[in-house]
């Protein structure tokens, strides 16, 4: 894969993985976006990230809300610990999965338009690098700011500084669904996993080749698994 010289984001100093850590983190029963959080939080480009483990809807059970898969989430929790982060299991939550009368405009639906069809189990896991990046990053979900919660998830300045700005048309910000179809086309593109500003839009597009480089290196197996996952993301 050819990258473009780019110029480095500011970020901490770029710790490496163990051969046996980063195929832990392959073989962790996460999503590929997860997985390609992970490694960004390694290499210091994010302060932490939120894994989320949830009752499977598919499958037949008794329970309602349908329960998270104990032993599923133990291996979650042993291989986050071998691959040597720091995390923070948070108390289960209910989550109802909503659906929707056919035929209603997005623009028009209602809340008698909506019925809820199942219950489900959810546990996040927060994880850092250390502990030190956990608490802080904790302290930082508590104070509800929008400028600090982008600089922990290592979105750009610019980007962080023009969401904060952003009235309810969201007129100053581009998502990737919005690019133009020659950057569209480009895998690295599916990296873009923040709204961007319009005014410094080319800056910013080259931390997402970063990103893409960063993980392309560090496993080119999630790399792949990522890059055909978010393929399949309707309106990505």
């Amino acid at each position: 894969m050819d990258f473009e010289k780019i110029p480095t984001q500011e970020i901490k100093k770029e710790k490496e993985f163990t051969r046996e850590q980063i195929e832990t983190v392959e073989d962790i029963p996460i999503t590929p976006f997860e997985k390609v959080e992970l490694i960004l939080v390694r290499k210091g480009f994010k302060m932490a990230t939120d894994i989320e483990l949830t009752g499977d809807v598919w499958k037949i059970q008794e329970e309602n809300p349908k329960q998270i898969d104990r032993a599923k989430l133990k291996k979650v929790e042993k291989s986050l610990k071998k691959a040597g982060y720091a995390y923070k299991t948070n108390y289960p939550e209910i989550e109802e999965i909503v659906s929707v009368e056919e035929g209603i405009p997005e623009e028009e639906i209602r809340a008698e338009h909506e019925s809820v069809e199942e219950k489900r189990e959810k546990i996040t896991i927060t994880i850092a690098e250390d502990q030190k990046d956990l608490d802080e990053y904790l302290e930082i979900v508590k104070s509800g700011s929008d400028k600090n919660m982008g600089k922990a998830y290592g979105f750009p300045k610019s980007a962080v500084k023009s969401y904060s700005k952003s009235d309810d048309n969201n007129s100053g910000l581009i998502g990737r669904k919005d690019l133009p179809e020659e950057i569209r086309k480009q895998e690295w593109s599916l990296f873009a996993s923040f709204m961007m500003s319009k005014d410094k839009l080319k800056k910013e597009l080259e931390i997402v080749k970063k990103w893409a480089e960063i993980v392309s290196k560090t496993s080119p197996k999630i790399y792949r698994e990522y890059v055909e996952y978010m393929k399949e993301v309707v309106d990505y």
